[in-house]
């Protein structure tokens, strides 16, 4: 991630400022950033180029954490100026000449004169192209004591000087890693023309204060300067209210303060606000070059109360335009970090894969199409980056029209870097679909077919724990569940868990019809989702392949499953839950847009609901869900609503209907019974019904991964 978008950033510039072609820049900066060979292929102008490019580049990690970006890109960038300029020479003379504080260039030159070169060269780069915020205090403090280190390894000790054996005095860089709510903006509104000349004087007085105070060493002189800031900070305040005029009342005064009270030197708080351009000063004004991070991954329904309120916080800024249903906090990173770029600048951010096949990250997926070029999307779900049981995607970001682009897709398989290159496509005809890692296009089916939503009701089964309302905290799960059925445990009861290929592996006993169970339930549902004959169940969290199981003990089910009840079983039951997804002719108010209830039942009950479950079960379903699922472990609801289902007459049904009567028989009378070669007939009898032939099998079989086109 640091190596590809520090290459974007400095092939622009050689494209731009040096005049290279864009093939001829990559070739040298591959050669460049790798460790295998010492040389370079650069010309003394385009080295001068690159050197005034990494000079002026600004960086920034949005949720540093322990600084691990920011500690890899300076890594970087120094290898980078070893080879571009081995002897410093031009370093030191562009450096030291555009410093306009006089402690941070008699610092820097003492740097020069003792250290290693290295140290000289992060000691500038810490101060004016790294940058880093957290939301938590703990998290700046360890990423500063990490730069410390980093700096300490490169200085060379003299034991014939008597201070401290010629060591210097660690840089300040309390202005470099703030604790600040990245996703929060200023609270203020954006000061006009007029004001910005009022201001502007005392902007350029703080920056200068925060350049002495990097490379100050006396604690009276820091302590001395850190006042001076803070009255800096509170003058400039008072400027912006006063420069409001008409427009200032209370509120904006009270929030002019409180901005203004932001304390960089408190190492215990952190800043309900961040503001690049007000905490790091004029020159991050106009944006990043680089934007690089791996942010929280912090789903919609985690409680806590930090959680709750930083959701209710992002959506009352208005700043969000790809917040959609449960989104998960890394989606306003993703656009924060893009809006945080300059012009032609670049984000990298690696992310749960869920930003792949998330119903709520369509939005985002659409809005980057729309308004970014996404260099490139780097595929991971089959490898393990962290010890969290998360897989990821890293799409790269670059602010800038991507209307005649085309987005290089790449998915990484067994290891990181043994890449596939996907099919991709100028980014003006792509769609949502281009975020999922998909080799192909889904099948098309010859057949007729009908989507399983239009016979089936399709649905998570009751939550049975105390309404978080009514009877919060007053009983669990565990509380409700039974290994023996008695008079109170008296319903069939099955997990996500308990469900097995063709049938149930084993099912609880749950208390029904007490005081509580089921209308105090968090989760109620309604009981005739329940009571039909039969009925399909299927694991929400089944991992690569669906697991999914025949029901006729009216099994009640929850949340780790996925129910499948005809619509037909459901006739007359009327209520708001099914409300949502279809009407009867008669209900209020009408919904044209909502299937009609009539028309669904009579559907349903051309179909068996054994036939489905053997289409379900088979193959080219199982390929069609893993094209089009939204995550590589959750089978949801909406993901069923999808699967086509041939639609043939009873007779063309029946074959079907027979090699699951026998599965089912054999699988009662053994759990271990070998099924393999009803499986087999089965995928064969399905994939005739969907009109795919023996040479489409064949093809798509010889694609280890891929899907059939």
């Amino acid at each position: 991630m640091v190596d590809e978008s520090l290459k974007a950033h400095l092939s622009r510039s050689l494209v731009e400022k040096a005049g290279m072609k864009e093939g001829d820049a990559k070739t040298g900066l591959d050669i460049l950033f790798t460790y295998t060979e010492r040389a370079h292929a650069f010309s003394p102008t385009e080295v001068s180029t690159l050197i005034t490019a990494i000079d002026e580049v600004k960086i920034l990690d949005p949720a540093c954490g322990s600084g691990a970006f920011p500690m890899g890109v300076l890594h970087k960038l120094v290898y980078i100026l070893g080879k571009l300029d081995p002897d410093n020479d031009r370093w030191k003379q562009t450096q030291l000449a555009k410093l306009d504080s006089a402690p941070m260039r008699e610092e820097l030159e003492r740097a020069f004169a003792d250290n290693n070169d290295d140290y000289g060269r992060k000691l500038y780069l810490i101060e004016n192209c790294l940058y880093g915020v957290d939301i938590q205090p703990i998290a700046i403090q360890i990423s500063k004591l990490r730069f410390f280190i980093s700096l300490v390894c490169d200085q060379k000790s003299n034991r014939d000087k008597a201070k401290n054996h010629g060591i210097r005095p660690l840089p300040n860089l309390e202005t470099k890693f703030v604790a600040a709510d990245t996703l929060i903006g200023l609270p203020i509104p954006e000061p006009d023309l007029f004001i910005k000349a009022l201001i502007e004087p005392i902007e350029k007085e703080i920056e200068q204060a925060y350049h002495s105070h990097f490379a100050i060493q006396r604690r009276d002189q820091k302590l001395a300067l850190q006042k001076k800031i803070k009255t800096l900070r509170l003058k400039l305040a008072d400027a912006i209210v006063n420069g409001l005029g008409a427009s200032k009342n209370a509120e904006v005064t009270k929030k002019a303060h409180h901005v203004a009270a932001w304390d960089p030197f408190d190492p215990q708080s952190s800043a309900d606000f961040f503001d690049p351009h007000w905490m790091f000063g004029r020159a991050l004004k106009d944006g990043f070059d680089v934007v690089i991070g791996n942010p929280p991954y912090v789903r919609a329904d985690e409680q806590s109360d930090w959680n709750q309120h930083q959701r209710q916080q992002i959506l009352a800024s208005g700043d969000y335009e790809t917040l959609w249903e449960k989104w998960d906090l890394f989606v306003p990173f993703i656009e924060r970090s893009y809006k945080l770029l300059k012009r032609g600048g670049v984000s990298a951010l690696i992310v749960s894969d869920a930003f792949c096949h998330a119903k709520y990250a369509q939005k985002c997926q659409n809005w980057l199409l729309k308004n970014s070029l996404i260099l490139r999307l780097d595929f991971c779900g089959d490898l393990r980056i962290f010890d969290a049981a998360v897989h990821n995607v890293i799409p790269f970001i670059q602010r800038a029209d991507g209307t005649e682009w085309k987005p290089q897709r790449r998915v990484h398989k067994e290891v990181f870097g043994n890449v596939t290159l996907l099919p991709t496509d100028m980014q003006a005809n792509l769609t949502y679909r281009a975020f999922f890692p998909e080799e192909g296009k889904v099948a098309t089916f010859s057949g007729a077919t009908i989507s399983l939503d239009q016979i089936c009701y399709v649905s998570y089964g009751l939550r049975p724990n105390s309404d978080e309302k009514g009877a919060k905290g007053e009983f669990s799960t565990a509380a409700l569940v039974s290994e023996e059925k008695d008079k109170i445990h008296c319903k069939p009861y099955v997990e996500g868990k308990h469900l097995g290929p063709w049938l149930p592996q084993t099912h609880l006993w749950i208390e029904w019809g007490t005081d509580r169970a089921p209308s105090r339930f968090c989760r109620p549902t309604f009981a005739e989702l329940y009571e039909g004959p039969e009925k399909i169940l299927a694991q929400r969290s089944p991992g690569p392949d669906p697991v999914i199981s025949y029901d006729m003990l009216q099994l009640i089910y929850t949340p780790a499953c996925v129910g499948f009840v005809p619509w037909h079983h459901l006739s007359g039951v009327r209520n708001n839950s099914l409300k949502k997804a279809a009407r009867y002719a008669d209900e209020k108010p009408p919904r044209p847009d909502l299937p009609r209830r009539e028309d669904l039942e009579k559907t349903s009950r051309r179909f068996s609901v054994k036939y489905l479950l053997g289409v379900m079960n088979s193959s080219t379903a199982c390929d069609f869900l893993r094209a089009n699922r939204r995550s590589n472990i959750h089978l949801y609801p909406d993901d069923w609503k999808k699967l086509s289902i041939p639609d043939v007459p009873s007779e063309e049904q029946q074959p079907i209907i027979d090699l699951v009567d026998r599965i089912l028989a054999a699988k009662t009378a053994d759990p271990a019974a070998d099924i393999a070669a009803f499986e087999a007939e089965i995928d064969r009898l399905v994939s005739s019904l969907y009109g795919i032939t023996a040479t489409d099998i064949e093809i798509a079989e010889s694609k280890k991964g891929a899907q059939p086109t």
